[in-house]
């Protein structure tokens, strides 16, 4: 168990007797804590709907094998290793508030395998798209938006008239802009507000008027295993900020396209292709010859004017 999480987290009497399940410890730990940024109570409460799930036991019956089989289904969904990292962090939060020894593993936060989806991925998923909807979902991530920014548009953040859409609700300040789409995207987003309510303040993405990005991300994993695409949907965000880093997209403009605060974001988000690679490659040979074809062409010339 962590160092910090032994010396700075008191146990709690009334989760001594272990009866509890990790949720209930935390939920409980969440509502004292009244410090927390409003980001980090988001985390939590995400991960304890998480842990309500896929570890429902009482802390009393949890053991080695059920972390790591909940680690593996993390990993298998395809989410990053730090994110993981910090939900075992909760959870061994929750094991030393209730006196539990019990000392699960915490993995790396760079196990997670990045990968960017190429044209004809992206052909396949979009074919594959069994709705308008889920067609508009898959657009937007290639857009750059993340899918808890997906899930919360409404009506009124299109602009018919300009073409822009206003992410209003985002993990930082950073996020909160106003972009440009590609016209594919403006037009499946006007289809999609035909089969809309008129209430401007009606969301996007809904069931039954409800937003809900677990089912945005059910509607995903459906959509590329069906179609065999091995990634995340965060994944579509990365492809869109290496497309742009390759087109030349000044790096300003991409932080202000995607929501990002800072240069080293764009470092970390960027993958450079092997195709991208070798045509910089291709691109710097040719430049090459042209220059020494140039200085033979002026070594010719002068031997003729001698």
């Amino acid at each position: 168990m962590p160092r910090f999480i032994r010396r700075r987290t008191l146990p709690d009497p009334e989760a001594k007797g272990q009866k509890q399940s990790l949720a209930q410890v935390l939920e409980k730990y969440l509502g004292e804590r009244t410090n927390l940024t409003e980001s980090t109570r988001r985390h939590w409460r995400s991960a304890i709907k998480r842990f309500a799930v896929m570890l429902p036991q009482p802390i009393s019956e949890l053991t080695e094998k059920h972390f790591a089989a909940y680690q593996g289904e993390r990993r298998r969904a395809g989410i990053k290793g730090s994110t993981i990292q910090s939900e075992m962090f909760l959870a061994c939060i929750a094991l030393r508030r209730a006196g539990s020894n019990l000392n699960p593993s915490i993995p790396n936060r760079d196990e997670t395998v990045v990968m960017i989806v190429s044209k004809d991925q992206q052909s396949a998923l979009l074919a594959a798209a069994p709705t308008l909807e889920v067609k508009l979902m898959i657009r937007l991530g290639l857009e750059g938006l993340r899918i808890g920014e997906v899930s919360s548009l409404r009506r009124r953040d299109w602009n018919p008239a300009t073409k822009l859409l206003h992410v209003t609700e985002s993990k930082t300040k950073a996020g909160i802009r106003r972009i440009p789409v590609s016209k594919e995207t403006g037009d499946l987003i006007g289809q999609r507000l035909e089969e809309m309510p008129a209430s401007q303040h009606w969301p996007l993405f809904h069931y039954q008027g409800q937003q809900s990005p677990n089912r945005l991300h059910r509607l995903w994993e459906r959509t590329r295993d069906a179609c065999g695409v091995a990634a995340r949907f965060h994944d579509l965000r990365h492809t869109a900020i290496t497309e742009m880093c390759e087109a030349g997209v000044p790096d300003w403009t991409i932080r202000a396209i995607v929501g990002h605060v800072d240069e080293q974001m764009i470092k970390l988000y960027s993958h450079p292709r092997i195709e991208a690679m070798q045509e910089a490659r291709n691109k710097r040979t040719a430049a090459q010859q042209t220059r020494e074809a140039g200085e033979r062409f002026l070594r010719d010339v002068g031997e003729e004017v001698e």
